[in-house]
């Protein structure tokens, strides 16, 4: 969740606004509001992926850990921006393109970093 913390401040305070929410600090509150939501979702993925994928591989532990949960929502922001997810006219299909970047973001982040990560290590 710090990682969505700081980089919804950051955008907050260099990034663009929303002229309908106001100023910056309006902006930042909804962020806010909607971020941490995401993120304690996105932390609950990445915990059922490792509970998935520990009968494949080993679960990734301390810094390998560390870097795949902080990229995760990184990489999902991105997909977030680049394909909204509000811009579907049913509640499935806003649900569907919320959950689905959610659920494959947490597993590649658990596939590819710790995969890297854990190898490296050895």
């Amino acid at each position: 969740m710090e990682t969505t913390w700081t980089g919804v401040t950051l955008l907050s305070i260099f990034g663009p606004t929303d002229p309908l929410l106001g100023g910056r600090l309006t902006n930042w509150i909804f962020s806010m509001m909607v971020g941490t939501p995401l993120a304690l979702v996105l932390s609950g993925a990445l915990v059922v992926a490792d509970l998935v994928l520990v009968l494949w591989r080993p679960i990734p532990v301390g810094r390998s850990a560390w870097i795949s949960s902080s990229v995760a929502p990184i990489v999902l922001g991105v997909v977030y921006a680049l394909h909204r997810p509000g811009q579907y006219d049913t509640a499935l299909g806003i649900v569907l393109a919320t959950a689905a970047p959610l659920i494959v973001v947490a597993l590649a982040s658990r596939l590819i970093f710790g995969a890297i990560l854990t190898t490296r290590a050895r």
